[in-house]
């Protein structure tokens, strides 16, 4: 299920979904992690399973790159060496998920919170075709794995290796529920450890062993809030301050651009040997 289990862990992000934070919760397999991290952003829950650490917000809302940064500290500070960040609104179909992720960024190299689920979100996400079938940039055949490229990013399931974030940072807990991980991932990119924007990575057919629990985030606390749109603006201010341009103005490139990026992510990061 994981060969990778002892080095494993994966930290849940929830707030005021217990419903959801349940399924997500019940949906993973004690056999594939060694530890789960929960992180409650909002109202605390009448209980939670054994075995878990839980780390509950005195802030209801708290900001969710808050919430990220103290899971993303906590499996880092306990030694896990593949750290997974999981949102409460999906749930694991196939636990071989977990070891999937690894070995395909062991093949490709792209350990630095690269590989995300791709599909969630569902049509209203962008990267869902009206029919449900995934709208793909590209698929790149490595060594043993494929890595599907998709031209919109989330953070309802990523993979960071531990090294990774040594070099990176944490999430700008500036943002306003909006644009952390985005900021987090252009980061990766200007220190060469990512790829391009808009070459989004996720593992092969990724639905396979994921799924939304509610389509078109139709239930998203943040969606929903009365500050979204204007979090939202301040968000995408705050990363043009930064970077000197808004998250949708960072430029494309073409095929060969990409191509050649992966390549040589591929050739300082893979480890082959774990594959």
């Amino acid at each position: 299920m994981n060969k990778f289990k002892k080095q494993t862990a994966v930290g849940i992000i929830t707030c005021n979904r217990e419903e959801f934070f349940k399924k997500a919760i019940a949906s993973i397999d004690r056999d594939a992690v060694d530890k789960i991290f929960v992180v409650n952003n909002g109202a605390a829950y009448a209980s939670y399973p054994d075995g878990i650490n839980v780390i509950q917000s005195h802030r209801n809302p708290t900001v969710v790159g808050i919430g990220k940064n103290n899971a993303l500290r906590e499996m880092s500070n306990a030694g896990y060496e593949y750290i997974f960040l999981m949102e409460d609104d999906v749930f694991i179909k196939d636990n071989n998920v977990f070891e999937k992720y690894i070995l395909t960024a062991a093949d490709s190299g792209l350990w630095a919170g690269q590989l995300s689920y791709g599909l969630h979100g569902g049509v209203g996400g962008g990267n869902v075709a009206n029919d449900g079938s995934p709208i793909k940039r590209a698929t790149v055949q490595y060594t043993k794995y494929k890595v599907d490229l998709y031209h919109n990013s989330f953070a309802a399931f990523v993979l960071y290796h531990k090294s990774t974030l040594k070099h990176i940072g944490y999430m700008d807990e500036r943002y306003l529920n909006a644009a952390e991980h985005l900021d987090h991932y252009y980061k990766a990119f200007l220190k060469k450890l990512g790829s391009n924007y808009w070459w989004f990575p996720d593992i092969e057919n990724s639905s396979e062993y994921i799924e939304d629990q509610s389509p078109n985030h139709e239930n998203s606390v943040i969606r929903l809030g009365e500050t979204f749109k204007t979090d939202f603006v301040y968000s995408w201010q705050l990363f043009k301050e930064k970077f000197g341009m808004m998250p949708h103005e960072v430029k494309d490139v073409d095929n060969d651009a990409i191509l050649d990026k992966l390549y040589s992510l591929e050739k300082h990061y893979a480890r082959k040997d774990l594959i």
